[in-house]
C-alpha cells in the first residue's frame, strides 16, 4: 500500500499571508508602544521614572507603510529623542531616557508575533 502525500502551494497566497502577519505585527507593535508610553511605573528602575506626557507623544505617534516589505513607527515631537534616549541639563545633570520602543519590542516579542500570525495564517 502507498502512502502518497501532496503539497499544493500557492505562492501569492502564502505572500498575502505573510504581508498580512507584517502589517498585524506592526500595529500591534504600535499599540505596544503608545501603552508603554503611558504606563505609570513602566520605567521604575530609572531615576525619573515615568514618562510624562500630556498627550502630545501619544497622539503624534505615526506608523507608516512606504511599501509592502516596510513600516515606519516615529514621533514627530521635537522632545521625542530627549525623552527617548536621555540628555544632560545645563546644570550638568543626567536625564536617564525612557527607550520606550525597546521595551515595547521586549514585550510584544516581535519575532514571534509575527511567526505565530504566519502560521495561523497558513493553517
Amino acid at each position: 500500500m502507498s502512502n502518497n502525500h501532496e503539497l499544493r502551494l500557492n505562492i501569492a497566497e502564502v505572500n498575502e499571508v505573510i504581508k498580512q502577519a507584517f502589517v498585524e505585527t506592526a500595529l500591534l507593535y504600535s499599540a505596544k508602544n503608545t501603552e508603554v508610553i503611558s504606563e505609570v511605573g513602566a520605567f521604575s528602575s530609572h531615576p525619573d521614572s515615568d514618562i510624562v506626557d500630556n498627550g502630545i507623544l501619544r497622539s503624534r505617534q505615526t506608523l507608516d507603510f512606504p511599501g509592502n516589505t516596510e513600516a515606519d513607527l516615529y514621533w514627530p515631537v521635537e522632545y521625542a529623542a530627549y525623552v527617548h534616549e536621555g540628555y544632560i541639563r545645563r546644570n550638568g545633570t543626567v536625564v536617564t531616557g525612557r527607550p520606550w520602543t525597546e521595551l515595547a519590542a521586549e514585550r510584544l516579542d516581535i519575532n514571534q508575533t509575527f511567526s505565530t500570525l504566519v502560521d495561523e495564517g497558513l493553517e
